[in-house]
């Protein structure tokens, strides 16, 4: 019988890592113009000037980066310890790897808890109890927005399968299947936010009419795009948990 790999990885699982992405020190916490557009987009409207955010693998810092220029405080978690070591000097508040560990101290503390490009690298096992941790690490109204490719497209494969550190295939519909039950309203769950403008902008028309397309044909509304968001709002603690709805993806 082939053994389960461990519900959470360890920062043996990724020895030179960094240097297969091309993290170096002179790029850490340097997003390009693109990368901030992108975070702008998908964030738009979600004040968290002077507020408290937490990055899950913060990695080459580039969200914290333009969340710590928005006027936050950034927190993160990190299991490479050499990058780890970037985010503290940085300014980062690292936390640590097991957020379960703020807690009870750090309940309702944030308005904003970021996974990019994480889910996919933990066992499905263990999600459950990272939301539900998350769940309570949010204060009411404050939002989950987490990106991983989208295993409902066939163009989500050259992402998902082009890491040999991934563990899991998520998609919209199975991060509504994980949230069920848990506090969280969906904001949007599907494609995610593009940069702003130039190229981008017809990119966007192009894949926007192929996606229409294909759904058309197939009869389906599927997401499309190689990567899939999922913005979760903390409800209320005071609320009751009325059944996750489907939400209508962004055009």
């Amino acid at each position: 019988m082939t053994a389960r790999p461990a519900p959470l990885p360890n920062s043996t699982d990724y020895a030179g890592y960094a240097e297969w992405k091309a993290w170096d020190a002179g790029s850490f916490m340097a997003p390009s113009p693109a990368e901030r557009s992108y975070y702008a987009n998908e964030l738009r409207g979600h004040r968290i000037a002077g507020k408290p955010v937490l990055e899950l693998g913060f990695g080459n810092g580039g969200f914290l980066a333009w969340a710590k220029d928005q006027g936050a405080v950034v927190h993160g978690t990190e299991l490479q310890p050499d990058l780890a070591a970037r985010g503290a000097a940085a300014g980062v508040v690292v936390e640590p790897e097991d957020i379960a560990a703020l807690l009870p101290a750090a309940r309702a503390r944030f308005a904003l808890v970021a996974a990019f490009d994480v889910f996919e690298h933990l066992d499905i096992a263990a999600l459950p109890g990272l939301l539900a941790t998350t769940a309570e690490l949010l204060e009411d109204g404050g939002l989950l927005v987490a990106r991983y490719p989208n295993g409902q497209s066939p163009f989500g494969r050259v992402h998902q399968h082009g890491d040999m550190t991934h563990r899991t295939v998520l998609s919209a519909d199975i991060m509504r299947q994980l949230v069920a039950g848990l506090p969280f309203d969906p904001v949007h769950l599907g494609n995610p936010a593009r940069p702003a403008g130039g190229v981008e902008q017809a990119r966007r028309l192009i894949h926007r009419t192929i996606e229409i397309a294909l759904q058309r044909l197939y009869g389906h509304d599927t997401p499309l795009a190689p990567n899939s968001v999922a913005i979760l709002r903390r409800r209320a603690r005071s609320t009751a948990h009325p059944y996750i709805q489907t939400q209508d993806r962004r055009v």
